[in-house]
């Protein structure tokens, strides 16, 4: 796969199709006849384009350039977890914390006020 192919595969995975040039449009700044010729004409990317990209989809940058994953929190988007992997594109969607989380937080807290209560009674002595 070369750039202009990731970066199609990005812009594919990431966007909504009936909606895909003019979303391009509204965070990059470039405008949507420009990204239609691309997609449709198979024309080179330009550099604002592949900047726009990677400034909007950091988690794909190293992919996007070298066609390689290396760092933990770069993804390949067109790599779906195998069985007994973890898909880790969840983490990037906003979950409520759960009862259990709730909990820990309000131990978490009750702890350093008790070790800055401690703190505090020993600087007195």
């Amino acid at each position: 796969m070369n750039l202009h192919e990731r970066l199609k595969a990005i812009i594919e995975a990431a966007t909504n199709p009936n909606r895909r040039y003019k979303e391009l449009e509204e965070f990059s700044g470039i405008t949507a006849a420009t990204w239609k010729t691309y997609w449709t004409r198979g024309t080179r990317p330009s550099s604002e384009m592949i900047e726009a990209i990677g400034n909007k989809f950091p988690q794909y940058c190293e992919w996007l350039l070298t066609g390689k994953v290396q760092a933990a929190f770069q993804k390949d988007p067109t790599k779906r977890p195998g069985p007994g992997e973890i898909d880790l594109s969840v983490l990037d969607e906003p979950t409520e914390p759960t009862e259990e989380e709730i909990a820990l937080t309000s131990a978490i807290e009750a702890m350093q006020k008790v070790q800055l209560a401690l703190t505090k009674r020993k600087t007195k002595k």
